[in-house]
């Protein structure tokens, strides 16, 4: 019988489950472990990457990972109302904090490690981190890595929906590569300005001021929750954002991304109990477009009233 339904198949749910043990997986070893056809496995991992609760390995390209499901479970939410999907479609509040409080015991049964040995593991500390974030996330990057969790939209998307802030400071080098414009075209129609400094001494991820990732080259690093550390780290990376300028150039963004985005403003303007007419003028739409957006964002969430689309919406993590 089923513990519990976060969105996706049983056998889904129990590969994902799996996946979450190890940092990563190639596919023979999980199918083996799991004692399913490899085949199987595969086409699973395909719909499971589509839904992005697991992405490709950055240390093998061969292999996959779990996203972390305080990061994976919202965002497929996110994305399947997107979709126009119906609240009977969605998983409930209760289900996506029983499994993201059992990843968590389960972590820390086994201990969160302060010292990590590979991008991966960085990829996955960073999302327990950061969705934790109630203010700030500051990212500082040296060179440019691909697939590295700094240009990760679905964590941007994430900390965005629940009105987290957003900096990022770079080494000047890396802003002209043509996939760093394209992320900086969209994180700019997101209001996040990044910067480039002259010099960037560390690659660091620092939430709320509190804890912080520091990064080497090589992608080993650590997770740093003493005080007097973080305090420095994150005045040296005050001081680059300072010093350094806004990235002006970026390549043209698709007009879907903005739609997608206003949505988003929509469900966190309805918690605020703000009005058609307020919403309107504040996004620069037409009232009929912002009625649309409500109705619809009711629709998928079974909801009897503006406010309780909001408060619902806030629930499962989508402001």
């Amino acid at each position: 019988m089923r513990r519990r339904w976060i969105g996706c198949d049983e056998r889904a749910e129990v590969l994902y489950e799996t996946m979450l043990r190890r940092p990563r997986w190639l596919v023979d070893d999980v199918a083996m472990s799991l004692g399913w056809n490899e085949s199987e496995v595969r086409r699973i991992l395909t719909c499971l990457e589509a839904e992005r609760l697991v992405t490709r390995s950055t240390v093998d390209a061969r292999s996959f990972r779990a996203v972390e499901p305080a990061l994976g479970l919202p965002s497929l939410v996110a994305s399947k109302l997107k979709h126009g999907s119906r609240r009977s479609e969605l998983p409930t509040v209760v289900a996506i904090e029983s499994f993201v409080s059992t990843h968590e015991r389960m972590v820390g049964q086994f201990g969160e490690r302060e010292t990590l040995d590979d991008a991966d593991e960085l990829a996955a500390a960073t999302e327990r981190v950061a969705t934790k974030a109630r203010t700030e996330v500051m990212f500082s990057l040296r060179s440019y890595i691909p697939g590295a969790f700094e240009f990760s939209r679905q964590l941007v998307e994430y900390l965005l929906r629940r009105g987290v802030r957003v900096r990022a400071v770079w080494a000047g080098e890396i802003s002209r590569l043509p996939p760093v414009r394209q992320h900086v075209a969209w994180l700019r129609a997101r209001d996040i300005r990044p910067r480039v400094a002259p010099a960037v001494p560390c690659r660091t991820v620092i939430v709320d001021g509190l804890v912080a990732l520091v990064l080497d080259d090589a992608g080993n690093g650590r997770i740093e929750r003493r005080p007097d550390v973080v305090r420095s780290l994150l005045s040296n990376t005050q001081q680059q954002w300072t010093s350094g300028c806004e990235l002006q150039e970026a390549d043209p963004v698709p007009s879907t991304e903005f739609a997608q985005r206003r949505y988003e403003l929509v469900l966190r303007m309805l918690a605020d109990g703000m009005t058609d007419d307020a919403v309107a003028r504040k996004l620069g739409v037409s009232v009929r477009t912002v009625r649309n957006d409500v109705a619809s964002a009711m629709s998928a969430l079974d909801a009897g009233s503006r406010f309780q689309a909001g408060a619902r919406a806030a629930q499962l993590g989508l402001i």
